[in-house]
Formats: structure tokens, C-alpha cells, sequence
């Protein structure tokens, strides 16, 4: 009697520290699964947040792009157009300023050399018709 006495506590003991083992077991896979949702929750909301940051964005550009500036903009941009009350510079690049210095230089000499032969050389009509139809005979 003593020893089934013995068994059945022994048992029960057992029995004990099973439940008590997958109480904990269960507690812990349950605050594990509740960390992994939450984390998931965190990254669905900051992907929500950016998402609606965005839509804010979108909506700003849309309103842009509906306004009259934006027209103005694209206008000079891809038309290469101006304001009638603007004045437009460009700057060269220094190769094609340097061409360019010596392309003026070139066309200066050679109209201030036809411009001393057509004075010196040629008489009044010769110049005259030069003067009006802009070619030679």
C-alpha cells in the first residue's frame, strides 16, 4: 500500500510538472507569436505612414502640374521659350565661346576687307547694286 501510495504521488507530481511545463510552454509560444504580430504591425504601419506621406506628395504634384507656373516652366524647358518682358544669356561652354570669338573675328576682317575693296575699288553703281541686291557682277 505504501508504495502505490508512493506511485500515485509520484504521478501526480508528474502530472504537475507536465501541466506546469506546458502552461510555460504555451504562455511563451503565445508571447512569442504576440512579438512576431506586433513587429509585423509596426512594419505594416510604417509602410501605411509612408504610403500615405506619398499620396500627400502625389496629390502636391498634381496640384502643381495643374497651375499656371508649372505650364510657364515646362514651357521654357522643353520649348525653349521666354516671357516677352524677359531677357535670356547663354553661356557658352569655353570651346564653343572660343569658336565662336574667332568665327566673329573671321567675319569682322573679311567684311571690313570687303568693305575697303568695294570703297576703293568699284565705282558708284557697282556699289550701289551691291547695296540693293546683295551680290556681285
Amino acid at each position: 500500500m505504501e508504495r502505490e501510495k508512493l506511485f500515485v504521488v509520484a504521478f501526480k507530481n508528474f502530472a504537475v510538472l507536465l501541466i506546469i511545463i506546458y502552461s510555460a510552454w504555451t504562455v511563451g509560444y503565445s508571447v512569442y507569436k504576440n512579438y512576431q504580430i506586433n513587429k509585423v504591425v509596426a512594419t505594416l504601419k510604417e509602410n501605411i505612414e509612408k504610403i500615405k506621406q506619398e499620396n500627400t506628395d502625389l496629390e502636391n504634384m498634381k496640384l502643381f502640374y495643374q497651375t499656371l507656373t508649372f505650364a510657364d516652366i515646362e514651357a521654357r524647358r522643353r520649348l525653349n521659350l521666354k516671357r516677352v518682358d524677359e531677357k535670356v544669356f547663354s553661356i557658352l561652354p569655353d570651346e564653343l565661346k572660343q569658336k565662336s570669338e574667332l568665327i566673329a573675328q573671321t567675319s569682322k576682317a573679311s567684311e571690313n576687307k570687303d568693305d575697303n575693296q568695294i570703297s576703293s575699288q568699284d565705282p558708284n553703281q557697282y556699289k550701289w547694286y551691291q547695296y540693293l541686291i546683295g551680290g556681285k557682277i
